[in-house]
């Protein structure tokens, strides 16, 4: 797919859904989607905000966002001269061998690497931008985490990996927010976000249980198997607690991005 913009647009019309529709559920202006739509991606702060609308707006529209977000990368970091010459002709090779199904794999499977290594260095340095995504609001917290926990060990979203040893939080009581009773060995995590932020978390067995970018003015809360890592970009604008008792994200911080554990 080489223009993901168009692919958005004609599903929308197809859909009958009008421009104000969209950015009314978005919370983005006309400008912002008219923007995607049209693959004017330099209109956006950096990657992360591209891929984030492109989520959301396919989520809106019932169709596969995996395939739109690659190709709205490619047109973001387009290959070099020396990349397209070696790739016609790997092309030609693979027609003159029928298409052969293992080198096609291949190619997907390192896309999807650089993809994902270049989320985790843009994590650390993108800065936010002051514009509302859809917020998604859980019909019950249980259940919503249980799924979420289904779909993570199928298909995780690698978003970076932290070389360096992260020490464990800190923590001190909480006695204002309340933690859902929950059975022998969970955790609970509240965020509340006062800046629009991007969230990932693991749990103790290494999957990814959350990735979200988070508008201003909602709360999360997050139940997994400690020890829970977690990445929160912005994180001045984040108050965090654990079991009830909140965390200093301050000594964790560095360029504005947290990187913890809590156990």
């Amino acid at each position: 797919m080489k223009d993901p913009g168009t692919a958005l647009k004609s599903e929308r019309r197809r859909l009958n859904l009008s421009l104000a529709d969209v950015a009314q559920k978005l919370k983005i202006s006309h400008k912002q989607l008219e923007a995607l739509e049209e693959n004017n991606f330099k209109f956006f702060a950096g990657p992360v905000f591209v891929h984030g609308y492109i989520r959301n707006y396919s989520k809106i529209l019932g169709i596969e966002f995996q395939p739109l977000i690659a190709a709205a990368d490619e047109l973001l970091s387009p290959p070099s001269e020396g990349t397209k010459e070696a790739a016609d002709k790997d092309n030609e090779n693979v027609q003159e061998k029928e298409k052969n199904t293992d080198f096609v794999v291949l190619c997907f499977l390192i896309s999807f690497l650089v993809l994902s290594v270049g989320l985790g260095l843009l994590l650390g340095t993108t800065e936010t931008q002051r514009t509302g995504l859809e917020q998604i609001q859980s019909e019950d917290l249980l259940d919503d985490t249980r799924q979420k926990l289904r779909d993570r060990k199928q298909s995780g979203d690698a978003l970076g990996k932290n070389n360096e040893t992260i020490p464990a939080a800190e923590i001190r009581p909480n006695d204002g927010v309340p933690v859902t009773e929950l059975m022998e060995g969970m955790g609970v995590i509240v965020l509340t976000f006062s800046q629009e932020s991007w969230v990932e978390v693991k749990n103790g067995n290494g999957e990814t249980i959350f990735a979200e970018l988070n508008p201003q003015g909602v709360d999360r809360q997050i139940i997994g198997k400690p020890p829970l890592s977690l990445i929160i970009g912005n994180a001045s604008g984040v108050s965090l607690s654990f079991n009830n008792n909140i965390v200093d994200l301050a000594p964790h911080t560095r360029v504005s991005v947290a990187r913890l554990v809590l156990e």
